[in-house]
């Protein structure tokens, strides 16, 4: 089964990608691979979305990753003085926190988002 994730590199724009589940989650090693190494999961409470997670590089800082301007402004870190640092990967989060693709309705807002006001 495949499903898809929203992509969002540091070095800007956005992209949603196909990715083959491993036991209906979006696998472990796809996530570290898109983020360049351990990953840290911070809620997208900000967006109205809260079952929407995004993944980044845990030790991204600590490395010295460049700023992820759009990531940072999805997540809403910002307004906490923080910032998100490299590559970033959404997915969406089931009832019983397993990391899953995002339904056609959660790309479709997370495009109107990207689009507009958070671009």
């Amino acid at each position: 089964m495949k499903a898809n994730v929203l992509k969002i590199p540091a070095s800007g724009g956005w992209e949603f990608t196909e990715v083959e589940m491993a036991g209906g989650e979006v696998p472990l090693e796809f996530l570290q691979s898109a983020v360049g190494g351990w990953i840290e999961c911070v809620g997208l409470f900000g967006t109205g979305m809260p079952e929407l997670d995004i993944y980044l590089n845990e030790e991204g800082k600590l490395m010295g990753l460049p700023p992820n301007i759009m990531a940072t402004r999805l997540s809403g870190i910002d307004r906490h003085g923080d910032l998100i640092v490299g590559d970033a990967v959404v997915c969406a989060r089931s009832g019983q926190g397993k990391t899953k693709g995002l339904s056609a309705s959660q790309e479709t807002a997370l495009r109107k988002l990207l689009d507009g006001s958070v671009a």
